[in-house]
C-alpha cells in the first residue's frame, strides 16, 4: 500500500486567519523588508510564529 505524503498536496488557505495578528491571504502582514508573511499553521503566520 502506498502512503500519501500530504506535504506536497496544495492547500486551500483562503479561509485561514492568524490567531495573533488577524492577517489573511487577502491581507497579509509584512516583514521589515515588505515581504508578505506565509503560513506556519492554519492559524499562525510566519511573522507571529
Amino acid at each position: 500500500m502506498k502512503r500519501l505524503n500530504i506535504e506536497f498536496l496544495p492547500l486551500n488557505t483562503s479561509k485561514w486567519k492568524c490567531r495573533r495578528c488577524g492577517c489573511t491571504d487577502d491581507k497579509p502582514c509584512r516583514d521589515v523588508y515588505g515581504k508578505p508573511c506565509s503560513w506556519v499553521k492554519p492559524d499562525l503566520c510566519s511573522e507571529c510564529a
